[in-house]
């Protein structure tokens, strides 16, 4: 048995192998403290809310805390911060350890392995991922699991490329961060994996400073309930909108133009990482997949392809496609990676 856990800065997933088919489970990697009352306390269990009881606090975690940090117009806090662990929030650790705990369950044999996702070393900051990796180790090594780390956008390659041999390239557009892997027949290059270090939170951070009365997890609230980058607000006046449908309105709107921002961004930094490394020869056009809950907006594949034709990365790009699951390829293609570590590691013994 093994297991893949995506470690993401917005969800975390779990995949594990059962009979025939994959079965994931999903925590958004949130939470939002509250001070402690008695009158707080009751209506979070009569709402069936989970908490977490600390000294004077209230900790709601996981969906909940969205709707809560809405509710008091604040933001919801995370464990992870542009795709690694937060050093400036005190308890990110613990909050981490709940979430993961709550997703991965108990080992179904000793030192059960889980191959955890990590980001690769950022070409746009300096963050320290070393650390980072570390310390998901260490949750999970008293969880009672054995965790090894593997790239995130690696992951993906394994879940979408099989029909490609596993060559091509993958883009993972998570909140924190988008990951990028190219791959020549699977294997494991680091030169060639690399991540931009602004992605979904960018978005939502630069939306919600459009228009006074949001706030970047109010913006993130309203882009995952759907918007089109091309025409976010279809039919709409703003002259015949008040209150929050007004709000609502200036958000959509700048979620359309932070997105293309950030992919003008993100091909640009692309190319100038290929243009510093002597990148492998590739007897036909790559396939691209594109993965990650950012990419889930309306016309995202489509409007990324258009820039795609004008980005000279200095490879030829074939197809390029969307992950058949956004949300689940990176913990898909953990959990094959994990699979086959286990397979080889039983025909050594």
């Amino acid at each position: 048995m093994a297991v893949g856990l995506d470690v993401g800065t917005s969800f975390l997933v779990a995949a594990r192998q059962e009979d025939k088919e994959i079965k994931y489970t999903k925590q958004r990697d949130a939470f939002f403290s509250l001070e402690y009352s008695n009158e707080s306390l009751g209506v979070l269990e009569n709402l069936g809310v989970p908490y977490i009881r600390k000294k004077d606090q209230l900790v709601v975690v996981g969906e909940d805390a969205l709707r809560f940090a809405n509710i008091f117009k604040q933001n919801a806090r995370r464990p992870l911060h542009k795709g690694v662990l937060s050093q400036i929030d005190i308890d990110a650790f613990g909050m981490l350890q709940v979430v993961i705990g709550s997703i991965i369950g108990k080992p179904k044999s000793e030192n059960e392995l889980v191959k955890y996702t990590i980001p690769a070393a950022p070409i746009d900051e300096e963050f320290n991922i070393d650390y980072h990796s570390k310390q998901i180790g260490n949750i999970l090594k008293g969880l009672g699991f054995h965790g090894e780390p593997i790239n995130e956008a690696r992951c993906i390659l394994l879940s979408e490329l099989s029909d490609r041999k596993f060559t091509g390239m993958a883009l993972s557009f998570g909140a924190g961060a988008v990951n990028i892997a190219l791959s020549q027949y699977g294997i494991d290059n680091p030169a060639l994996q690399f991540c931009i270090a602004r992605s979904g939170d960018w978005v939502d951070k630069n939306a919600a400073q459009v228009y006074a009365g949001l706030t970047d997890t109010k913006v993130q609230s309203i882009k995952e309930k759907g918007v089109n980058i091309l025409d976010p607000n279809p039919g709409v006046n703003p002259s015949n909108l008040e209150g929050s449908a007004l709000i609502d309105y200036y958000a959509r709107h700048g979620i359309s133009v932070y997105y293309q921002a950030l992919m003008d961004h993100v091909l640009k930094a692309m190319k100038f990482k290929f243009q510093k490394e002597s990148l492998p020869e590739f007897s036909e056009p790559l396939t691209l997949v594109i993965a990650g809950g950012t990419s889930l907006a309306g016309n995202f594949v489509e409007v990324f392809k258009q820039k795609l034709t004008t980005a000279n990365l200095g490879l030829e790009i074939g197809e390029v496609r969307h992950a058949k699951d956004p949300l689940y390829s990176v913990a898909r293609g953990a959990c094959i990676a994990a699979q086959l570590d286990e397979k080889k590691r039983t025909k050594d013994q």
